[in-house]
């Protein structure tokens, strides 16, 4: 399990860093035998006491130098193992209870320690038999191993935190200013149940609650986080880690076919692991046998001996059992359809001369006539709405019914007409995105334009409904102009 810290630590000088080392501090179980430097039974008979002990006595030596460091004191190590007497009672027939647990100056640390001031804990057991050898026996096989696995701090069920370090994303770093963070990674004892875990872990740190960020903290088990969170933020928080790890060894896979995965190993509300066994529980659910695609993960020979002994078949339907078996997968819907072949080729329209096929339907009509103006630098406006509508009224006729001579034409277009024109059509190719129709003024010029092509009825049909800019079959790096026409 994943713990982050709050933000609110920042504030102080070091703050993550003592945060880290504070909270690390109060989950970590810490056992007695990891602070005890020697453990020795001493016979010492009890005399002038009302209570009757036994004359084996145990010494638990302690460096002081390790108390400072894990910040602990002999009192609260005595009143932990006196809680540990007390839970030990029912696990045993030994009367633990009754054990005297006390700190003493020891001559024998003195003498067998290299610390100069050890700390010594002493505990008497009472007399429960004449027979001092199997006082030494209960003292040696239960006393002592049952103190030496005290939690003196922390908690039993928490093995382990570790303080890391986690690095922030490109554009993380830019808004927080870090290229990283410190985090904790809380390892859990073996005998915790894993769907109770999160919940001990938030119990414990309740007088912490504080210092961590509980909105990006989370178990890092997969079935865990679906516990605790549900199984739409597993799904999320699944898809999140497989395209890091993706990226982290370098592929580059389609966002939908990992989306695929995520759907197809969650597709029963509980997750699934990415491995044979998952695979085998995802086909299950599905009702579908497919050893094949086991055998592709791991250990194919022990699934094919194991898929024959149970006389499973595999229909091959899916992609990786069909490339396994040398197959071609089956891809697509699978839906019939034929693929027809009209036996006329193509025919390449010969090249016209634009002038020669404006003069067959253009003849001169001084009602068509237009004011030209003087002013050299004016720009033409030839080829605008205003131009085609004053050719007849209606966009849609074009030039169909005007009977204009060709040597007006020519008079009228100029070349610097023509290549001005050139030019904007260049511009508004290049002005709109695929699949945008243009607006109004674009449009009027594109259909002026049209209406000197020389597949002009062809192309115009029924009357033009909308143009917009899309890719053409085979050069698919360039824009052209789409003419929807009405139907």
């Amino acid at each position: 399990m994943s713990l982050y810290l709050s933000e609110e630590l920042g504030r102080q000088r070091h703050g993550f860093e003592y945060g880290a080392l504070e909270v690390k501090d109060h989950l970590e179980g810490l056992i007695f035998s990891e602070v005890v430097s020697t453990v020795m039974i001493m016979f010492s008979p009890q005399t002038g006491s009302k209570t009757c002990l036994s004359p084996w006595v145990c010494h638990f030596h302690i460096c002081k130098d390790i108390l400072r460091r894990r910040r602990l004191n002999v009192h609260s190590i005595i009143d932990s193992l006196h809680l540990r007497c007390k839970s030990a009672q029912t696990e045993s027939k030994t009367n633990f209870s009754k054990l005297q647990i006390m700190n003493k100056n020891c001559s024998e640390a003195d003498t067998h320690e290299k610390d100069k001031d050890p700390c010594c804990i002493v505990v008497s057991i009472p007399e429960n038999s004449k027979n001092s050898s199997i006082e030494l026996d209960m003292v040696q096989n239960v006393v002592i191993p049952s103190l030496l696995g005290t939690v003196i701090k922390g908690f039993r069920e928490i093995k382990k935190v570790d303080i890391l370090w986690k690095d922030r994303p490109k554009i993380s770093k830019a808004i927080h200013g870090s290229s990283g963070e410190l985090y904790l990674r809380v390892s859990m004892s073996g005998s915790t149940s894993r769907t109770r875990a999160w919940s001990m872990l938030l119990n414990d740190s309740l007088p912490i609650m504080d210092m961590i960020d509980w909105s990006r903290s989370h178990p890092d088990n997969i079935k865990e986080f679906c516990v605790s969170y549900g199984i739409d933020a597993g799904w999320k928080y699944f898809l999140n880690n497989l395209e890091s790890a993706i990226s982290d060894i370098g592929k580059t896979i389609l966002p939908e076919h990992l989306l695929l995965v995520a759907d197809s190993l969650s597709v029963t509300g509980q997750f699934v692991g990415l491995n044979a066994k998952g695979i085998a529980q995802q086909k299950e659910h599905a009702s579908s046998s497919s050893p094949f695609m086991r055998a592709c993960f791991s250990t194919p020979g022990a699934h094919f001996i194991k898929a024959a002994k149970a006389g499973v078949t595999d229909c091959l339907q899916g992609s990786l059992d069909a490339l396994a078996w040398g197959k071609v997968p089956a891809m697509g819907t699978g839906g019939l359809f034929d693929i027809i072949y009209s036996g006329k080729g193509h025919e390449i329209a010969k090249p016209a001369d634009v002038y020669d096929l404006l003069g067959s339907q253009i003849s001169s009509d001084k009602q068509n006539e237009i004011k030209m103006s003087t002013d050299q630098n004016h720009t033409s406006n030839k080829y605008d709405t205003q131009f085609l509508y004053g050719f007849g009224g209606s966009v849609s006729k074009g030039f169909t019914k005007l009977g204009i001579a060709k040597s007006f034409i020519r008079k009228f277009f100029t070349p610097k007409d023509v290549q001005n024109l050139s030019h904007k059509l260049k511009h508004i190719l290049h002005k709109y995105p695929i699949d945008h129709k243009l607006d109004d003024a674009d449009k009027s010029t594109l259909m002026m334009t049209l209406y000197f092509h020389p597949r002009r009825d062809v192309k115009v049909g029924a009357g033009i409904q909308d143009i917009k800019m899309e890719h053409p079959k085979i050069f698919r790096t360039t824009n052209v102009f789409m003419v929807l026409s009405r139907l």
